[in-house]
C-alpha cells in the first residue's frame, strides 16, 4: 500500500510517499524533489505509487545501473528518438557496457568506473559475431542482403520488410542501412574497439545519467561523488591527441 502527496519546497516541487511493507507493516517516508512544476510532482508521484502496486519499484539505494537503464531509462525514449537510435542504445547496453557496470548501484556509480570501462574497452579485440545484437525475425537478415545485392535501397527494403513481416517491429532506412554496415563489418577482423566508438558509448552513457528520470537522492556524504556528476568529469580516452 502506498499513499502520498506534493508540496513546494523552495523554488521546486517535490513529493513525498508513505508505503507501507505488506510483509511486516512496517511504513516509512520517501521525498523525492527538483520538479518545476507542480504537475511534474503530481505525474512521478502515480507513477512511484502505480510501480508499486505493480510490484516494479525498486528502493533507491538497491537499484543498479541495469535495473536504471531497462527499466527506466529505455522505455522512456520511445517517441524522442528514432527507433534505430533507440536500438543501438540497447545494443551497445547490453553487448558493450552493462556487463560490464551494470552491476554497480546507480548512486555508486562514479569517474573510477567510468574510465575503466572506457581503458578496457579500448584494449578489447573485436571480432564480431553479430548474432546476439539481432533483435529481429532472424529471416529479415539474408532478405536485407539479398535485396541490396539487387540494388534496392534502404527505404524501399524498410518498405518491403513491413509488408512481408507484419509482426516484426519496424525498420526505418536508418535502421536497415545500419544492419547492412554492421554486416559489412563483421565480416572483417578489427582489432580493437575503434575508439569513435568508445565515445559513442561514452554519450550514450552521459545521457542516461543526465536523464530527468533517474532517481535522485540527497548525498548525506560529500566524499561520495555521484555518478551523475561523474559522468561530466569523465570522458573516454582521447589517444587521437
Amino acid at each position: 500500500m502506498a499513499t502520498g502527496h506534493v508540496r513546494k519546497r523552495g523554488k521546486k516541487w517535490a513529493y513525498v510517499q508513505y508505503v507501507i511493507d505488506p510483509a511486516t507493516g512496517d511504513g516509512k517516508y520517501r521525498w523525492k524533489s527538483g520538479y518545476v512544476t507542480k504537475s511534474d510532482a503530481q505525474r512521478a508521484l502515480r507513477e512511484a505509487i502505480s510501480s508499486i502496486e505493480q510490484g516494479t519499484f525498486i528502493e533507491p539505494s538497491k537499484m543498479t545501473y541495469t535495473d536504471y537503464v531497462e527499466r527506466l531509462w529505455i522505455r522512456q525514449l520511445d517517441g524522442q528518438l528514432e527507433s534505430s537510435t533507440i536500438e543501438s542504445y540497447e545494443r551497445n547496453m547490453r553487448v558493450h557496457i552493462l556487463p560490464r557496470i551494470g552491476g554497480i548501484k546507480l548512486q555508486q556509480l562514479g569517474p573510477i568506473h567510468l574510465n575503466d570501462l572506457y581503458q578496457n574497452l579500448l584494449k578489447q579485440e573485436v571480432a564480431v559475431d553479430d548474432s546476439s545484437n539481432r533483435r529481429h525475425d532472424p529471416k529479415v537478415y539474408p532478405r536485407i542482403a539479398y535485396l541490396r545485392k539487387q540494388g534496392v535501397g534502404y527505404g524501399a527494403i524498410a518498405k518491403t520488410l513491413a509488408d512481408e513481416f507484419p509482426d516484426d517491429k519496424p525498420l526505418t532506412k536508418n535502421a536497415v542501412a545500419a544492419i547492412v554496415r554492421r554486416s559489412k563489418q563483421s565480416s572483417k577482423n578489427q582489432g580493437n574497439l575503434a575508439v569513435r566508438t568508445v565515445r559513442y558509448i561514452h554519450t550514450i552513457i552521459s545521457r542516461s545519467l543526465k536523464d530527468e528520470t533517474r532517481p535522485r537522492q540527497r548525498q548525506r556524504r560529500p566524499q561520495r561523488q555521484s555518478a551523475e556528476k561523474a559522468q561530466d568529469q569523465d570522458h573516454p580516452p582521447d589517444v587521437d591527441r
